[in-house]
């Protein structure tokens, strides 16, 4: 196993560990909803993929979240900027996709959470210069750390590991790993 996915593991590792701690229920903030009481947030960030394209690719993601109690649902797109693919000069490679992830996450004192989440999507990778696109299926594992900024607004970071099984091809032109590294950093603000 390469380096640069033991860190991820770790850390989804030190997820599940966190959620078997019981919450503070003299803390508002920390413990957890009510069943009846879902809360909706929609989720606005910046993201790195490192691995699905042919260099560490800057993105953006836009999504939305639903969570009842320590159980949450995340759905997402993201776009990465496009990378010249190596030993092609005139040939860049882009990333779309959309995922969706279930997690379960644990307080970790009055302000923070900490959770582990996994999940399936899609992707679209697609070149220019008429080398063509390809699509492709996602799994993936994360670790989530919420910070409550104020409330209804949280800081949102996660980190963890992109599946691509097929090591999808865009043509002659480039061929994705199987592995890739995923973090993003963004705001969710409560909905309802």
């Amino acid at each position: 196993m390469r380096r640069a996915h033991f860190v991820p593991l770790a850390l989804f590792a030190l997820a599940l560990v966190a959620l078997t701690r019981p919450a503070h229920a003299a803390d508002p903030v920390a413990a957890p909803l009510p069943s009846k009481d879902i809360r909706w947030s929609i989720a606005l960030g910046g993201a790195v993929d490192v691995g699905s394209l042919p260099r560490a690719a800057p993105g953006a993601v836009l999504g939305f979240d639903v969570r009842r109690g320590a159980l949450g649902f995340h759905a997402a797109a993201s776009a990465f900027l496009p990378q010249s693919a190596s030993g092609v000069s005139d040939v860049s490679v882009g990333l779309f996709d959309v995922l969706g992830t279930i997690c379960a996450l644990a307080p970790l004192g009055s302000r923070f959470d900490l959770g582990a989440c996994g999940g399936l999507g899609a992707g679209l990778l697609r070149a220019d210069s008429g080398a063509g696109s390809a699509a492709r299926p996602e799994g993936l594992a994360i670790t989530r750390f919420d910070v409550v900024l104020v409330p209804g607004l949280l800081l949102s970071l996660d980190a963890g590991t992109v599946v691509d099984p097929l090591r999808t091809r865009v043509g002659d032109v480039y061929r994705s790993s199987l592995f890739a590294f995923r973090g993003s950093l963004g705001v969710l603000v409560r909905l309802w």
